[in-house]
C-alpha cells in the first residue's frame, strides 16, 4: 500500500501552513491563490481495503491535530471527503466509484491524555458484477483500489490529480469468485465458441459450491510453498484437543483420519494451544493495520493485510479458511477496555496470483453507542482495540490475548453528539441521495450549494431515484419499533404528505451467526416499516438503508420531506 507522509514543520513553517489553511476557504472563489498539495500536517489516509463478500470499499482517515478544521463540534466544522477509484484490470484505468464524506472539528487536546490522532472510517458500496471473471481455482480477479482525501474541497474525479491537504493510497483487493456463469463465457474459458450453438445465452449456469480440502493434497502445496503444518492442520486438530480456544467458526473441515500417514508432529500443536495467555502472535500471513469509526453509522472497521499466497487452507474452490477481528472499547480512556463489542470475520483463500505487497481486506462491525453519546459541548474521545485471529475466535474475555496467528491495534475515535438531550427513541437521516444530509442548503435545497464558481461538484440537485439512509437509536428499547417517512410538493398543506414508498427489501446481517446476509422485504400500504436492526441482539441493517422515493413524474417543483416519524 503506497502512502506518503509530510514532516513535522518548525515553528515557522507552522505558522506558514496555518495561514494558507485559512485561506484555502476561498480556494473555490478564486484561482489567483496557489495553495501547495499533499500537505498530510492535519489528516492523512493511513490504510484502505475491500470486502468482497459486501463490496465494500473502505478506508480510514487519521485526523491529528486539535485545530485547523474550522471550529468545535458545535459548529459546522469542516469537511473530510475521500473518492474511490479502482483499476479492474480490464484496459480501462482507474474508475471512479464515487466519494463518502464525514464532518471533523477542533476537539481540544484537553484534558490531558490521549487525544489525537483520531481513527476515522469511511466506506462506499459498488456493483463489482461485471467485472468477475471466470478462473481457475487458484487465481482470483485482483483490481487496485486507490482512495483520494481532501479537504474541505471535493476530490477531482481524474485518479492522478494530488489533493491540495490529503493524500491518496493504492491498495491491491480481491473481487469474489463468480457463481453463475453464461454460456459465452463457458466458450470463451474453453475456447470452443461453437458451443454457445448449443446452449441457451440467456440461461446461467450454477457453479458447484465449494469442495472441502484434501488433506494430503493441501499439505503437500503447503511444504512446497514453506507453510508450517502446525498452521496447515491448526483449526483441524485444534477442535479435537482440549483447547482455549474456539474454533466454532473456522473455515477449514478436511478429514484426517489417516492422519498417521501425514506423519505430524503433534508436539507442536501443544505449544500452540497451551499457555495462550500473554503469548506473542505469528504475523506472517496476515496482520492489521489500522482501524477506526464510522461517527454516521457508529460502525467500527478495521482493514487486514494477508500477505502470503499460501497458508490459508485451500484455494478458491474450497472453504479457504477465516480472519476473525474482535473489537473492545475503553469507554472512559483509563487504559483497561471495558467492553467486548462483537466479532467479525472475512474468508480468505490461497491465491497464486497475489501481488508481491499482498491483499488488503476490511471488516465491519456496528455496535450500540446510545449509552455513552454526549452533547457536542462534550466532545467523547475513546480508545478501541481491534483484535484479529486467524481460524479461532478472538477471546470475549481477555482483549490482550492473542491466539497464534494475528495481531491488535488500538486507536482513538470520536463518537458522534447525542442527537437529543433526552433517552427517548431518537433518529437521524444522514445520507439522502447517496450524499452527505448536512451538505443541503437549508434554503436553496441543493447539495453542497455554492453562489458563485458552480462546479460540477456543487450546486446539484435532485432527480430520479432518491435514497435515505440513516439509524434509529433505540436507547435500550428492545420491542417493535415503525418508521415511515413521508413527502409532499412545498406549496401543499401537512395534510398532503404521503409516504415515500410502501414496499421495501432491507439487507440485514445477524452476527451471531456465520451466515452471509439475508434479504427482508416488507410491504405496508400506509408506507410502516419495521426497524429491525437492534446491537442489543446483533442485528444489523447492512446498508443503514430506509426507503427510496420514485417519483411518478420527473417534475422541477420543490419536494419537503419529513424524516423518520419512529413509533413503537
Amino acid at each position: 500500500m503506497k502512502n506518503t507522509e509530510t514532516k513535522s514543520p518548525n515553528a515557522d513553517e507552522l505558522v506558514q501552513m496555518t495561514k494558507d489553511r485559512q485561506m484555502f476557504r476561498l480556494n473555490s472563489l478564486t484561482t489567483a491563490i496557489s495553495f501547495p498539495t499533499n500537505i498530510t500536517y492535519w489528516e492523512q489516509l493511513t490504510c484502505a481495503g475491500y470486502n468482497p463478500q459486501y463490496r465494500r470499499l473502505e478506508a480510514v482517515v487519521n485526523v491529528k491535530q486539535a485545530n485547523g478544521y474550522n471550529g468545535n463540534l458545535c459548529s459546522n466544522g469542516s469537511t473530510e471527503y475521500v473518492r474511490f477509484f479502482v483499476d479492474f484490470k480490464d484496459g480501462a484505468g482507474f474508475q471512479n466509484m464515487g466519494y463518502t464524506s464525514f464532518k471533523v472539528a477542533d476537539i481540544s487536546n484537553a484534558p490531558p491524555g490521549p487525544q489525537h490522532p483520531l481513527s476515522y472510517l469511511t466506506y462506499l458500496f459498488i456493483n463489482d458484477s461485471k467485472y468477475k471473471k471466470f478462473l481457475d481455482c487458484d487465481h482470483a480477479v485482483i483490481p487496485t483500489m486507490r482512495a483520494v482525501l481532501s479537504w474541505n474541497s471535493i476530490p477531482s474525479p481524474d485518479p492522478n490529480d494530488l489533493p491540495y491537504y490529503g493524500n491518496r493510497i493504492d491498495a491491491n483487493i480481491q473481487l469474489a469468485r463468480k457463481t453463475l456463469l453464461f454460456p459465452i463465457e463457458l466458450a470463451e474459458a474453453f475456447k470452443v465458441p461453437n458451443l454457445i450453438k448449443y446452449l441457451d445465452p440467456q440461461v446461467e449456469i450454477e457453479l458447484k459450491q465449494p469442495n472441502t480440502a484434501s488433506a494430503d493434497i493441501l499439505l503437500k502445496a503447503n511444504k512446497a510453498a514453506g507453510v508450517p503444518d502446525e498452521r496447515t492442520f491448526y483449526s483441524v486438530i485444534g477442535t479435537k484437543i482440549n483447547s482455549t480456544a474456539d474454533f466454532s467458526q473456522a473455515a477449514s473441515s478436511f478429514d484426517i483420519k489417516n492422519i498417521d500417514k501425514l506423519k505430524i508432529d503433534f508436539s507442536k500443536y501443544l505449544d500452540l494451544f497451551n499457555n495462550l495467555e500473554g503469548a506473542e502472535a505469528n504475523t506472517t500471513y496476515e496482520e492489521l493495520t489500522c482501524l477506526g469509526l464510522n461517527t454516521a453509522t457508529d460502525s467500527l472497521g478495521a482493514v487486514i493485510h494477508v500477505k502470503k499466497s499460501a497458508g490459508f487452507n485451500g484455494d478458491m474452490c474450497t472453504p479457504g479458511s477465516m480472519e476473525h477481528v474482535a473489537f473492545w472499547a475503553d469507554w472512559n480512556n483509563n487504559g483497561t477496555f471495558d467492553e467486548y463489542l462483537g466479532t467479525v470475520s472475512v474468508n480468505v483463500h490461497d491465491i497464486q496470483n497475489i501481488p508481491k505487497n499482498g491483499l488488503y481486506y476490511n471488516v465491519l462491525l456496528p455496535f450500540d453507542v446510545s449509552k455513552h453519546l454526549k452533547t457536542c459541548a462534550s466532545p467523547n474521545v475513546i480508545r478501541v482495540r481491534a483484535v484479529l485471529s486467524w481460524e479461532s475466535l478472538p477471546s470475549t474475555t481477555n482483549p490482550n490475548q492473542l491466539n497464534t496467528w494475528g495481531n491488535y491495534k488500538d486507536a482513538l475515535v470520536q463518537l458522534r453528539p447525542k442527537l437529543r438531550r433526552d433517552n427517548g427513541i431518537h433518529s437521524a437521516i444522514y445520507l439522502v441521495g447517496g450524499v452527505d444530509r448536512t451538505m443541503i442548503h437549508p434554503t436553496q435545497y441543493l447539495y453542497n450549494y455554492q453562489a458563485a464558481f458552480p462546479t460540477f461538484n456543487n450546486n446539484r440537485p435532485w432527480g430520479g431515484d432518491i435514497s435515505f439512509n440513516g439509524i434509529i437509536d433505540r436507547n435500550g428499547f428492545g420491542g417493535i419499533i415503525k418508521y415511515r417517512l413521508l413527502y409532499t410538493k412545498l406549496a401543499e398543506p401537512d395534510s398532503e404528505y404521503k409516504p415515500v414508498s410502501t414496499s421495501e427489501t432491507f439487507i440485514l446481517d445477524d452476527l451471531n451467526t456465520p451466515a452471509p446476509s439475508f434479504s427482508d422485504s416488507q410491504t405496508d400500504p400506509d408506507g410502516w416499516f419495521i426497524y429491525k436492526q437492534n446491537p442489543a441482539i446483533g442485528l444489523y441493517n447492512v446498508y443503514n438503508y430506509l426507503a427510496t422515493w420514485t417519483p411518478v413524474q420527473r417534475r422541477t417543483d420543490l419536494i419537503r420531506f419529513v424524516s423518520f416519524t419512529p413509533t413503537n
